[in-house]
């Protein structure tokens, strides 16, 4: 059961992508790229447990009688059978961007050994900035949108916050209702000095921070069926447009004049206030 309805979602928002006209059809061959190594897996796993259940050999029953019944190893396939733990390492869809600007090796360790494009975004705890109402990510990232995440970083400075928005302005400029962005801020002083429209979360216990190994700032972007397509750090506009040209039928010549102009929009904007 839970194989089919990671089958079903991981194929439902392709097709739709597909079939209005969103994606090149070459999206749909990464539906077998990605389910049927798992479908395999499954299949494989099946055939142990059964050889296990059913084989009179001293071993199997040593394991199906002093193994299999304790409470850790019940745990951990339980675990293993709600296949939350399933990623997508080797898939197309899957990219990382790294660069250090300002080299800190605790920073580039925590995010890339940490939280990869392909794995299932995890959970937490966050506060809507507008309302002041408790919620939770997943609670936030319900529906068929793609949804961006930008996290400013433990210790952001003003210029990262200019191009924290900047790409969150160009991203809505190019996709529009296709994706809903979520800026995500460590302390609840910087939200009403955002230039930004959008949806802001607070973590002010920093736990998504740490969860998403975003100690600097740092870009994911979440697909419609819970995992994470690409990443980056720090948050930059060009590897994300790459990835989306890849994922998009974009028009380009159009959406690039339309960037043009947001972008001098927002200088404008920029000098005015200074």
């Amino acid at each position: 059961m839970n194989t089919g309805i990671q089958d079903a979602y991981n194929l439902a928002w392709k097709l739709a992508m597909v079939i209005t006209s969103q994606s090149p059809e070459h999206l749909l061959d990464t539906y077998e790229e990605e389910r049927l190594p798992i479908a395999q897996g499954v299949l494989a796993q099946t055939d142990t447990r059964t050889k296990v259940l059913v084989s009179n050999h001293p071993i199997m029953q040593f394991l199906r009688e002093r193994v299999f019944s304790l409470n850790s190893v019940q745990s951990y396939l339980t675990r293993r059978s709600s296949q939350l733990f399933i990623h997508y390492r080797s898939s197309s869809l899957s990219r990382s961007y790294q660069r250090s600007l300002k080299f800190n090796l605790m920073n580039w360790f925590m995010f890339r050994f940490g939280l990869q494009a392909s794995d299932r975004a995890p959970n937490g705890t966050c506060i809507r900035a507008v309302t002041h109402e408790e919620t939770s990510l997943l609670q936030e990232l319900r529906g068929t949108h793609l949804n961006p995440l930008l996290f400013d970083g433990l210790n952001p400075s003003k210029a990262e916050y200019t191009n924290l928005i900047k790409v969150a302005q160009q991203v809505e400029l190019l996709l529009g209702n296709m994706v809903k962005i979520y800026i995500v801020i460590g302390t609840d002083t910087v939200s009403q000095q955002l230039n930004w429209n959008g949806s802001v979360l607070q973590d002010e216990s920093h736990t998504l921070h740490k969860r998403y190994g975003a100690n600097a700032a740092a870009l994911y972007l979440i697909r419609p069926d819970g995992y994470i397509g690409f990443r980056s750090q720090p948050i930059a506009v060009e590897p994300l447009l790459k990835y989306l040209n890849h994922l998009f039928l974009l028009n380009r010549d159009q959406r690039s004049q339309e960037l043009k102009q947001q972008e001098l929009a927002t200088t404008v904007y920029e000098h005015s206030n200074i």
